[in-house]
């Protein structure tokens, strides 16, 4: 899969429009990112599940562009903050409230 991005990269690059080349790179270009936080993730699912829990780790969208237009066409939260365990309990379907994803050792879905 990597060597096919990297040929479809190599073609693009040299590939015009509106008189300028097409800049041509994989994903979100590091200043657009809203989260900038998997040493946090990583650190957070190392833990026990009574670790998780007790945690209290937390994580904030970055000022970004992206979040700018976000923000202007949805209304999204500019200062949105949210909780490791609690996204956890909703992604391990074990959210009081709804239950909205089902996971296992090797699959995780999640309905909306």
């Amino acid at each position: 899969m990597e060597k096919m991005a990297g040929d479809v990269i190599d073609c693009l690059k040299w590939v015009k429009f509106g008189g300028k080349f097409i800049e041509v790179y994989r994903g979100l270009k590091e200043d657009n990112w809203i989260l900038n936080d998997e040493a946090d993730v990583k650190k957070f699912l190392s833990l026990s599940e009574f670790g998780k829990e007790a945690s209290g780790m937390s994580y904030r969208a970055r000022r970004t562009p992206l979040v700018q237009s976000l923000h202007d066409v949805w209304g999204i939260d500019l200062d949105y903050t949210g909780e490791y365990w609690s996204d956890y309990t909703v992604i391990k379907g074990e959210d009081d409230e709804e239950r909205s994803s089902w996971c296992d050792k090797y699959t995780t879905v999640i309905f909306r």
